[in-house]
């Protein structure tokens, strides 16, 4: 896999990431009981996007010819991506639904929610170890 179709194939699910922080500032910013979950989760998924901005710059910049190829990297990019879709197809119907309750309640039970933080950080330093090691 060269390259630059890594790092399309990053830029798609970067776009999703950058909703679902924008999702996760507007639920901390109208729900004055918005949990800790939520700010953390708004936390770890802006460091996400910060890494894989870097990620993507560091691609398609003068360092790609460093960059081999690598089938645990096309696997952690597609896992990645898989699970930042499910987050933001779970966000999007939480932000999007018609009852206030609904809205207002946090889609995330504690098992689910730790899940997700710990798989955010592993994305966010799989890729931030990967733009060190190849430079």
């Amino acid at each position: 896999m060269d390259p630059w179709t890594v790092s399309t194939g990053i830029a798609g699910f970067f776009a999703l990431a950058l909703e679902i922080t924008k999702i996760l500032k507007q639920y901390v910013d109208e729900v004055n009981s918005a949990s800790a979950d939520a700010h953390t989760l708004l936390v770890e998924t802006t460091a996400l996007c910060e890494c894989l901005e870097k990620f993507i710059k560091f691609l398609r910049g003068d360092a790609i010819s460093n960059l081999p190829s690598s089938s645990a990297l096309r696997l952690i990019i597609a896992i990645c991506d898989e699970k930042v879709r499910k987050l933001h197809t779970k966000l999007t119907k939480f932000h999007n639904s018609r009852k206030l309750a609904q809205r207002l309640m946090w889609p995330f039970d504690k098992g689910e929610y730790t899940e997700t933080i710990a798989f955010l950080r592993h994305c966010t330093q799989t890729f931030g170890f990967s733009i060190t090691a190849s430079s």
